[in-house]
């Protein structure tokens, strides 16, 4: 599974999940409720979560100056997050 984040603002997250099987595929889209949910080709889902201003990781201005890593950490914690859910299988 691959997870990138495509888009940020407004404090919400699109994510963009490729490489699932088709049973990942197929539980993901019916079981996260949180978020909103696009289909893709190929077994791909962009995934919208919108936070709380408080708890959107992008808030600080740390965050700003350092958006690399902070992408990449928010693509790491959903990544494994996805896999915890998916143990649910």
């Amino acid at each position: 599974m691959d997870v990138k984040i495509t888009d940020t603002k407004d404090n919400t997250i699109t994510y963009k999940i490729d490489n699932l099987s088709d049973d990942e595929f197929n539980y993901l889209i019916e079981n996260l409720k949180e978020g909103k949910i696009i289909k893709k080709e190929n077994n791909s889902i962009s995934y919208t979560i919108t936070f709380k201003p408080e708890l959107y990781p992008f808030q600080s201005s740390d965050s700003q100056l350092k958006i690399e890593d902070y992408i990449s950490r928010e693509e790491i914690e959903m990544k494994y997050f996805l896999i915890s859910f998916l143990e649910d299988m």
